[in-house]
Order: C-alpha cells, then structure tokens, then sequence
C-alpha cells in the first residue's frame, strides 16, 4: 500500500512544525555523532608493532703486497699492520655487503667505488686541505631483484700503491710544501625497496684511509659493520575509551535516523508521486481551464446521477454545454470526483488510485 495514505498526518504538519521537526532529528544525529566520537581515540601503534626488520652488513679485507726485497721473508701481509711504504707494491681489497631482511620483497640496488687524494697543511696549528684530486676505482654497477629476503654484494679492487705514491711525490717536488697526504677510498651502497607502502632507502658508506708519503703507514677505516633498521605500523588505530557513551550514542544516532528516514517525505513535504496523483497532475494540466476545484462536494439528492466512464466524455460534455466541470478532492491523494451539472442531472467521473 501506498505511503501516500497518510494524508492526514500531513494535513497537520504545518511548516514550522515540519522545520522543527527536521531540525530536532538532525541535531539528535548530529550530537550523537559528537558523543560516539568522544567515546573512541585514534591511536597510534608505531611502538607496539614492527611489521619488517632488515639488517645490513659491511665489511672490507685486504692484503697487501710487497716487492721482493731482503727485509721482510715474505711478499703478502695481512691486514691490521704495518707496512713500509718503498716495500708496498699493490693492496688488495674485498668489499663485501649483505642485505638481509624478515619478508621477501623487490629491490633496486647500485654501488660505486671512489678514490681521493688529499693533502692537508698543518700550518699556524691548523689543518686545512690544500689539494684533492679524485678518481672513479670502480664505475657505478646497479641490478634489480624481485621476490626475496636479501642480497650479497662481493667486489674486489687492486689499488696500485705507487701510482698514487708517485703523485704525491710529484706535488711536493712542484710546490715544495710539506703536506700530510692520504688516499681515501669510499664505496657507496644504495639500496631502494618498499614494504607494505612503506619506502625503504638505505645507503652505507665504506671508507678506508691510505697514507701516502710516510716511511711506514697502516689502514684505517671508518664505517658501521652491521646495522639493523624496523619498519613500524604506523597506521591510526581506534580505542574504545568509553563503552557506555558509544553503544548510547550509536543507539540514538539509529533511532534519529530512522524516524528521519520515515518521515523524509513530510518533513521536506514531498508529495506522492502514484497513479492517481500523476493522472490528476495531466488532467489539471491539459483542462484547468474548463475545471473548477472546490471543497465541498455538491448534493446529489436533488440530482439524477449519471455515472461517466471516462474523463474525455466529460470534456465531450463540457464542450457541449458550455459548463465549468467542478472538482472535489474526497481523499488527498487517492480518490477525486469530477461532477457537471446540468439541469436536475448530474454527470460524474470518479478518479480512484486503484482502479488506476
């Protein structure tokens, strides 16, 4: 059945009680959202979840060669020594790094081997550097690999001792300073990866120092072996803080919603759209001209009554006799009766919803 036969419940709502009305229910939402949201907090749980931990790894051996000579027995030496710089012939090193992490995932990865020579002064007790010259040992090497927890990266370069040993000789003899002089060697690791939408970018440094132009001289190095990194959940989370103001609030929020969805109609005053009401709409559209509405109905006790099929016959009519055609609405919205009197007879056409 139609919700159109509430005509009556709208004939009440005038529209200042229709505006307080929609204004009471949407303020009964509105502070029951407020109460709702006050009962729960976001949260943030970076401290409390590690979604992904990856540990890096970096480490460079070398040996070093030594010309053949009659000081020392033999022509390779270990690492962490001393070694006399006219006996030096190359050094050998190994880079190596591993990436290691706790899920599989893709990664993009590049590293480069630099070298530079410096010279410092130490002049007026301060030390400044007063030359540079820089080399490319190993060009930039880079690789993609998917669907896996890790990598390892193994580089050897050879570092010949006196070509380096011979520029610094070369610049002393050229501008007769006195420089403390080194050559520093410097692999770059970069790393890109993402886990979870969460970017992942990890660079690493390995750095050597070589004296140059001492009698004696040992390898230092300056870089972290091992390093371990997390990546947090850092979404916001909700927390239930008060539990009987949220189900209260949620529960007049539903009840506010309801009674506003019911009653949309007659709040905004949206007239029924049905059968009835559409024909009645065409026929008052097409004919107001020669159609008289009026509230009462007229008394038929005088008149003989005529019962009319159809509306085109009471246009038929109405042409005819040259008489307005009255119109009473008996039921809002589901039944009106069209009358023309003429004489003591009554012509009528009743327009009913359900014989629509």
């Amino acid at each position: 059945m139609s919700n159109c036969t509430n005509y009556k419940r709208k004939k009440i709502l005038r529209p200042v009680v229709r505006l307080t009305l929609g204004f009471v229910l949407i303020a009964g939402m509105c502070i029951s959202l407020l109460q709702i949201l006050s009962a729960i907090r976001y949260v943030n749980k970076q401290a409390d979840k590690v979604l992904y931990t990856y540990n890096t790894n970096q480490k460079a051996n070398y040996n070093v060669e030594l010309y053949d000579n009659n000081f020392v027995d033999t022509t390779t030496m270990e690492s962490g020594k001393v070694y006399i710089s006219d006996l030096v012939k190359q050094i050998n090193f190994k880079f190596l790094y591993t990436y290691s992490g706790t899920a599989n995932t893709d990664f993009k990865y590049n590293y480069n081997i630099a070298g530079k020579l410096i010279g410092q002064s130490n002049a007026n007790d301060t030390t400044e550097t007063v030359w540079e010259k820089s080399y490319v040992l190993s060009e930039e090497v880079s690789d993609v690999i998917s669907g896996t927890s890790g990598f390892a990266i193994d580089v050897p370069l050879a570092i010949d001792y006196s070509i380096y040993r011979d520029e610094v000789t070369n610049f002393k003899k050229n501008f007769g300073m006195v420089l403390l002089t080194r050559l520093e060697i410097t692999m770059t690791i970069n790393v890109l990866s993402s886990y979870d939408g969460n970017d992942i970018n990890n660079t690493q440094k390995i750095i050597l120092y070589i004296p140059i132009g001492l009698q004696a001289f040992s390898i230092t190095s300056d870089y972290k072996e091992k390093t371990v990194d997390y990546i947090y959940d850092t979404g916001n989370h909700i927390k239930l803080y008060n539990s009987p103001n949220f189900i209260s609030g949620g529960l007049e929020f539903l009840i506010c919603f309801i009674f506003f969805i019911y009653l949309f109609k007659i709040i905004f005053n949206i007239k029924c759209k049905n059968k009835y009401s559409k024909k009645l709409e065409q026929i008052l559209k097409d004919y107001g001209s020669v159609i008289v509405e009026v509230l009462k109905p007229i008394k038929e006790e005088k008149y003989e009554i005529v019962e009319v099929k159809s509306f085109a016959e009471m246009i038929d009519l109405e042409e005819e006799l040259r008489i307005p055609i009255t119109f009473n609405e008996v039921i809002p919205t589901r039944y009106g009766i069209f009358t023309l009197a003429y004489n003591n007879v009554i012509y009528k056409y009743s327009l009913k919803n359900k014989d629509l």
